[in-house]
């Protein structure tokens, strides 16, 4: 009985000394974690005042924007469109909102240098609304 309450006593001993050396060691885990702390505090609150900003930002984005996009309008003359695209304040429409469209010319010389022989072939003149491509001795007997 005596060795068993010696042996309690040794434990005790050691429990005090393994609680001593953890209390040392926590201390500065305490000093990391309290600059963690103060450290994400003050982030929020520069997120918070950051997103607080948000529309003030975005109109700044939005005059940086337009002001870029009227800088390269002046700066660049305007592409020439494939296709008219509306009809301009002088010509006439058919009616339907369509624009009449003026036949487009090609762009390169080897292309104009194709197309000249294609225009100048003429073509049959088609009679009546049922005509479809035949010889013109057939259309006028037949």
């Amino acid at each position: 009985m005596l060795a068993f309450l010696h042996a309690l006593i040794k434990v005790n001993e050691d429990l005090k000394t393994i609680g001593a050396l953890a209390g040392f060691v926590a201390i500065p885990g305490l000093a990391v974690l309290s600059l963690l702390y103060f450290g994400q505090a003050r982030e929020v609150r520069r997120l918070r005042e950051w997103a607080g900003r948000a529309p003030e930002r975005a109109a700044e984005l939005e005059q940086r924007v337009t002001a870029d996009a009227q800088r390269r309008v002046q700066g660049q003359p305007l592409p020439r469109p494939a296709t008219q695209a509306a009809t301009p304040a002088g010509q006439a429409s058919t009616g339907n909102g369509a624009a009449q469209a003026k036949p487009v010319e090609p762009a390169t010389v080897a292309a104009q240098a194709a197309a000249a022989p294609a225009e100048a072939k003429p073509e049959a003149p088609a009679t009546g609304e049922g005509a479809e491509a035949k010889p013109a001795s057939e259309q006028e007997g037949g």
